[in-house]
């Protein structure tokens, strides 16, 4: 029972995007790369390469939300395997998950999805 409700609050703590803090940061060991760094140093920025496709996404949420799949997809191994074992987070992350990938509230853990990054880079141009 404790772990549901300890579950439960930290799966509205996220929606809510609110975080716990820890009591101190422990400070950074390595230089943070940045996007504008990364082009600088020759390096691919740190959302490149991330072949994500927000309509996979959605379908994937649609058809298989309630087994995690659309959460293993974007790179949520551990929302996945949640998502997996508790049905879709017994059906109610199921439906937040949809609503998120349809306002594209919850996109690639790493990155952001693929046709943004086309359709930014041919704007600028």
């Amino acid at each position: 029972m404790r772990f549901l409700l300890l579950l439960s609050l930290t799966l509205l703590m996220t929606l809510s995007g609110t975080q716990l803090h820890a009591a101190a940061a422990p400070a950074q060991p390595y230089p943070v790369l940045t996007e504008s760094s990364a082009d600088v140093a020759g390096q691919t920025p740190l959302h490149e390469g991330n072949d994500r496709n927000w309509l996979v996404a959605l379908f994937l949420c649609i058809f298989l939300g309630v087994l995690g799949i659309h959460r293993f997809y974007l790179g949520y191994p551990v929302w996945g395997l949640i998502f997996l074992f508790t049905g879709g987070f017994f059906g109610i992350g199921y439906i937040l998950d949809l609503i998120r990938i349809v306002l594209h509230l919850l996109g690639p853990k790493r990155g952001r999805y693929g046709h943004l990054r086309n359709s930014e880079t041919r704007a600028s141009r």
